[in-house]
């Protein structure tokens, strides 16, 4: 199958939209570039997320029981702890069973971990401005502004006592923000097509002059590819398969 560029793929959504690629100009692949942010956006909103997955390891250090994860991390999965080249699976818990623990700074090999999306400012003394483990009155507001951090943070419980403990798994991650035209779209090859289809409706609704016949046209064949990727990807994690582009002008217009 064949993945495009950016530039390659703006040019396909302006031809059906019945503008010559020809007279596109660098005002055209802004809009075309931030009308395929919206696109995604509204995808990831009903449910259609086209994620990615990566291999993911860190070294543990003695007494730091948190780890903060990149900022466009979705989820960390299949979590082991590797001790003296040997793999031992952690148990994931919920939040509540995590708040539940009495004794958070137990030292000891870990055995359980959660993900935590909050703020350090939601989570008390979890985390410190720096972004280390910091045992203590769990539950109070902490003081200390959690500075830049803004991805997710993985806690472990209980939190270690020694170093020569690693974890590896695998982190779902959002797509990769693209800019340049030459940048292959942030899609795999079964659903460019889709994403094609749908930033057409979008960047026609953005033209001084509209044809309902063929804006009509436009939202049916994106309705079409959307379904087409759908029983493409079936059975392929860990895209999400619902959703459709239909009235895509009531939804581009609504709150």
């Amino acid at each position: 199958m064949y993945l495009p560029d950016l530039g390659e793929a703006f040019a396909d959504a302006y031809e059906r939209c019945g503008i010559d690629p020809a007279s596109l100009t660098a005002s055209h692949f802004v809009t075309a570039r931030r009308t395929l942010a919206q696109l995604l956006m509204l995808l990831k909103s009903e449910g259609v997320a086209e994620h990615q997955i990566s291999y993911w390891t860190a070294d543990l250090t003695t007494n730091e029981g948190a780890i903060a994860l990149p900022s466009d991390t979705i989820d960390i999965t299949d979590l082991v702890l590797r001790v003296d080249d040997v793999d031992r699976p952690l148990t994931r818990i919920s939040k509540e069973r995590w708040l539940a623990i009495s004794s958070k700074e137990t030292l000891n090999a870990p055995a359980e971990y959660w993900i935590s999306h909050e703020w350090a400012s939601d989570v008390g003394s979890l985390m410190d401005g720096n972004g280390v483990f910091s045992p203590g009155a769990y539950g109070e507001t902490a003081t200390t502004d959690p500075g830049t951090r803004t991805g997710p943070t993985l806690v472990l419980y209980p939190v270690p006592e020694t170093t020569g403990y690693s974890v590896y798994g695998y982190r779902v991650r959002s797509t990769e923000d693209k800019t340049k035209a030459t940048d292959l779209l942030p899609v795999r090859e079964a659903w460019s097509e889709a994403i094609i289809a749908g930033l057409a409706p979008l960047i026609y609704l953005k033209q001084s002059e509209i044809d309902e016949k063929r804006m009509k046209r436009l939202e049916e064949r994106a309705a079409m590819a959307l379904q087409a990727a759908k029983r493409l990807d079936r059975n392929r994690a860990p895209t999400v398969l619902s959703g459709n582009f239909r009235n895509s002008r009531m939804r581009r217009l609504g709150p």
